[in-house]
């Protein structure tokens, strides 16, 4: 709330409603979506990946996201250990490789009539 007013220069007592809905869903986790905070930030971290792979293609960089990583192991090669974050996603961002076989062949995409149904 400190920053929101050095930024915004709101009167702080204009955010003692938001201030109090914050803190009641931060120290209560099971009124969250999800029931935890962990499921509930896991939420919002795929959230923001679909912004990281739509701001991506925007710009003409490839792409992927990965799951199936050990997270363990990326919080230690993150130095995540003494912080509360933990590893949840992953998304390489950059040019492909040249060298990438599949580079040129033509993509195999169903036609979104086959997908969608509206």
């Amino acid at each position: 709330m400190d920053y929101v007013v050095a930024v915004r220069g709101t009167p702080r007592e204009q955010l003692a409603g938001l201030e109090q809905m914050i803190v009641g869903s931060v120290s209560n986790p099971s009124t969250l979506p999800g029931g935890s905070m962990e499921t509930y930030t896991r939420a919002q971290t795929y959230i923001a990946l679909g912004f990281l792979l739509f701001a991506a293609a925007q710009i003409g960089a490839d792409a992927c996201p990965m799951e199936g990583f050990d997270p363990p192991k990326f919080d230690e090669i993150l130095s995540l250990g003494a912080t509360p974050y933990t590893a949840t996603v992953l998304a390489a961002v950059g040019p492909r490789s040249e060298k990438e076989w599949l580079a040129g062949m033509k993509k195999v995409r169903k036609p979104i009539e086959q997908m969608v149904t509206m």
